[in-house]
């Protein structure tokens, strides 16, 4: 009868090594795979809009932050710096959490946005205050 207790023990030790080594090679195998996810999902850092910015607005420190994207899924033209987008003009209306790229802000050396909300084939001009009542007068042919 004592040798039934015995082979209880070497069975229950050769487990105990047997799970022990498989478990190693889970590890190993789990490491290698990590290593390729991280590969196929490598992200790149980008300056997107902490919160909705409207057309004309000039770009601040507290419109904007840096978030992590797929490298696959970065727009041409995303800022990667957040001082390359401060004092930029909005050109169009930039959601949360969107990136802030050249094409969605006028050109640095572009001007107002004025010019770029009029349609083609339209004009604008400016009044002195005073004079708007000159509209209202008749035309003289």
């Amino acid at each position: 009868m004592a040798a039934r207790p015995r082979a209880v023990v070497v069975m229950g030790v050769i487990a105990v090594v047997v799970a022990g080594i498989a478990s190693i090679f889970l590890y190993k195998y789990l490491k290698v795979q990590e290593q390729r996810v991280k590969e196929a999902v490598a992200t790149k850092s980008v300056v997107v809009a902490r919160g909705a910015v409207p057309i004309g607005t000039v770009i601040n420190i507290g419109h904007v932050t840096k978030s992590d994207w797929p490298v696959a899924s970065v727009p041409s033209g995303a800022f990667i710096s957040i001082d390359e987008a401060l004092g930029r003009v909005s050109l169009v209306t930039i959601q949360t959490g969107d990136p802030i790229t050249e094409s969605k802000l006028v050109p640095k050396e572009g001007g107002g946005i004025l010019s770029y909300r009029i349609p083609e084939g339209h004009r604008a001009g400016s009044f002195p205050r005073g004079i708007w009542w000159m509209l209202l007068l008749p035309r003289s042919p």
